[in-house]
């Protein structure tokens, strides 16, 4: 049995950013470092219902929304932000700091440097020490 197998580098890899805009980049037969055109153009009205939904308190849509899409596009880190801003607005905080747990374990650049996911990242962790 294997518990992690090889990883295959020539496997492409999707980056998203906090709006959910994203690149696959990595080497293929044809190149040594492919970088598609930007894709996810649809996933900016997904995230502006979510923020919507989170501005308006509604945490039972909010959580609907970003439960669809992290189980949808788990590479996509910005619904686990969503998800945690639910959990937190239902009193559910324990299942908030699971979700703030994957997504720093997952974050980096794309996300560090996002005036949106910063700020929730940020506000997330003051309530959820």
């Amino acid at each position: 049995m294997t518990i992690n197998p090889d990883v295959n580098p020539n496997q492409l890899r999707r980056v998203y950013n906090c709006a959910g805009i994203y690149h696959d980049t990595g080497s293929t037969a044809e190149a040594a470092m492919y970088i598609s055109s930007p894709g996810g153009q649809e996933n900016i009205k997904t995230f502006n219902d979510m923020a919507h939904a989170n501005n308006a308190k509604d945490w039972a849509k909010l959580l609907d929304l970003c439960t669809v899409q992290k189980d949808a596009q788990p590479e996509w880190l910005s619904p686990y932000l969503f998800c945690a801003l639910a959990h937190l607005g239902l009193g559910e905080k324990e299942k908030a700091r699971e979700m703030m747990d994957y997504y720093d374990k997952h974050t980096g650049a794309p996300y560090d440097s996002d005036e949106h996911c910063s700020s929730m990242a940020e506000y997330l962790h003051s309530q959820l020490p």
